[in-house]
């Protein structure tokens, strides 16, 4: 059975007078036609149970006009970074001029056309042997974000080898219906299908004289099937409340006859691919410490506090009202013996809001200059966009916004055996100093080698508490406990495969940092002085189990380079 990916519709596209395509006027779609390849004259057998999907199902669904010679043919790709779509190589191999649209789920309102500045098709694709059928689109710029443009996640690195069957799909695309014959492409609405992944070997049956390969991922179509136009389409599943991105469509049996499989190009046959030629973040197993939020989470979350904050260049004041979040309603093991500080008792107490693509995350930090933050890499690492808040021991109350330029993550940070978690933030512009906003001390190097064994440390945070199940982060009021610090030796009976001579451990007895909480300052004092030791990277299970240990950065381990890459005093 041939593939017929290649089948394209034809548009007659009417430019403005730059040629660049700026909004849905720009295209005559009443002019769209098909183009029939004289193979694919067969009975009308299309996707027929595709729902329309609202502007924020598919978010990152993009639909591509790709220019040829003789007009314009059609496909679907996927965002997955600020500037890179996924697509079928087949769809842009051999062409120069692409648009790309986003936040589309209706054409006639498409949100965002974006020109395509550099084509990478995988070096390995045949077209002949349907080999390695995916290709890299680069954005000219960023889109103009919105709750209908939206990244979706690559699949996690710990997926690598897995085959996903009897995992429900959802495939999304403008492709044909099937309703009538003459139908336009793109449809004027997005559709999707969900249907289970098979096997590949019952996949290979329907497909004898294709060669089906460990790099495909096939499901069934007995529900729907995704038809011309769908090609690049992407093809995801839910798992732990995350939806990822499995798959990019590549063809169906004689364009879109159900019953037989819809073969795809399986991605996490191609994560290094992707990562050495994207942005995208590719991650590696499922967070240790549950800090994640879907962008529909986080806005409860921020909604859920009186306080204001930047938006994408805006100010944004919102109410105080309350939400779940169901990706944090883990049992109680939360800390909650946290004291309530006030405005002066940890100046130095910075809250960052990390976006990622898809997900925003809330962690600690500390001030430890004026242009200069410490925190957790975790926090940090594959980020896009960072803010931090100043003076922000009650939420509604905070002194100053800061946006990050740039974040340095530890060269031998490890998210795997959670080795060197530690960042550097540099600030877009110098904090301002008052009685709420202070720089923190760093040890000094007479600390170096120095244990710290039962001496009395403070952790503060704006995690989770544990007053109830559905609690948002961050709380409105920044709270702080005080542990001893333990020997590593008994810390390590605890974590003995993660724990080194880089970290510090405190008693959780008296209560223990929990999620939110990452990146936070850990103090002692001595000698009227109150100075920097650590950083809090992690704790057992979720994060906030008390009687396991708290684990935290050593700073004195790491004076060296925080010195030479920040302004920070070290003496």
């Amino acid at each position: 059975m041939a593939k017929y990916c290649a089948l394209v519709f034809l548009a007659t596209v009417l430019c403005v007078a730059s040629g660049e395509i700026r909004s849905a006027q720009d295209v005559d779609w009443s002019q769209v036609r098909r183009f029939y390849d004289p193979k694919a004259n067969v009975p009308e057998r299309r996707i027929n149970n595709g729902q329309i999907a609202t502007p924020t199902d598919v978010p990152w669904a993009v639909g591509l006009l790709v220019s040829l010679t003789s007009g314009t043919s059609f496909c679907g790709g996927a965002l997955i970074s600020p500037t890179h779509v996924l697509t079928a190589a087949s769809c842009v191999s051999g062409q120069s001029s692409i648009t790309a649209m986003l936040g589309a789920s209706t054409i006639a309102t498409t949100s965002d056309f974006v020109p395509v500045s550099h084509i990478r098709v995988h070096p390995d694709y045949s077209s002949f042997l349907d080999r390695d059928d995916i290709a890299i689109l680069t954005l000219a710029r960023e889109p103009r974000w919105n709750d209908q443009i939206q990244i979706i996640n690559l699949p996690r690195r710990m997926y690598i080898g897995h085959s996903f069957n009897n995992y429900i799909t959802t495939i999304s695309g403008w492709g044909e219906t099937g309703t009538n014959t003459g139908e336009p492409l793109p449809m004027p609405n997005l559709r999707f299908i969900r249907s289970p992944v098979i096997t590949n070997l019952s996949c290979e049956l329907s497909f004898l004289l294709n060669n089906i390969r460990s790099t495909h991922i096939c499901s069934s179509t007995d529900a729907g099937a995704p038809c011309v136009g769908d090609q690049g389409a992407p093809v995801t599943v839910t798992e732990n409340g995350e939806t990822f991105l499995i798959g990019i469509h590549v063809f169906t049996a004689s364009r879109c006859e159900r019953g037989r499989p819809a073969v795809h190009v399986r991605l996490t046959e191609y994560m290094n691919w992707l990562e050495l030629n994207t942005d995208a973040l590719i991650r590696q197993e499922f967070p240790r410490i549950n800090t994640t939020h879907s962008i529909a989470s986080v806005r409860c979350s921020l909604a859920s506090l009186d306080w204001k904050h930047h938006h994408h260049g805006r100010i944004i004041v919102e109410s105080l009202r309350s939400c779940g979040n169901p990706l944090l309603d883990v049992p109680d093991r939360r800390i909650n013996n946290g004291i309530e500080a006030g405005p002066t008792d940890v100046p130095f107490a910075v809250g960052i809001l990390v976006t990622r693509p898809s997900q925003t995350y809330f962690c600690g930090g500390t001030l430890i200059s004026l242009r200069h933050i410490l925190t957790s890499a975790y926090c940090v690492d594959g980020y896009r966009t960072i803010t931090v808040m100043l003076g922000a021991y009650d939420m509604t109350l905070v002194q100053d916004f800061i946006t990050v330029s740039s974040a340095l993550v530890h060269p031998n940070y490890s998210s795997f055996f959670t080795s060197n978690d530690l960042a550097i933030l540099t600030l877009s512009r110098p904090a301002q100093l008052s009685e709420r906003v202070q720089i923190a001390q760093l040890p000094s190097r007479l600390y170096i080698g120095h244990s710290f064994n039962n001496y009395e440390a403070t952790i503060a945070g704006w995690g989770r508490t544990g007053s109830n199940t559905g609690e948002v982060v961050p709380v409105r009021r920044l709270l702080y406990f005080r542990a001893r610090v333990i020997t590593n030796t008994s810390c390590l009976i605890s974590f003995p495969l993660y724990l080194s001579s880089t970290n510090i451990c405190t008693s959780t007895g008296t209560g223990a940092a929990c999620i939110g909480d990452e990146g936070g300052p850990v103090t002692v004092t001595e000698n009227g002085q109150t100075i920097l030791i650590g950083v809090h990277s992690y704790g057992f299970s979720m994060g906030c189990e008390r009687s396991w240990p708290s684990v935290h950065t050593r700073i004195t381990e790491y004076l060296t380079w925080i010195e030479n890459n920040s302004d920070a005093v070290v003496v």
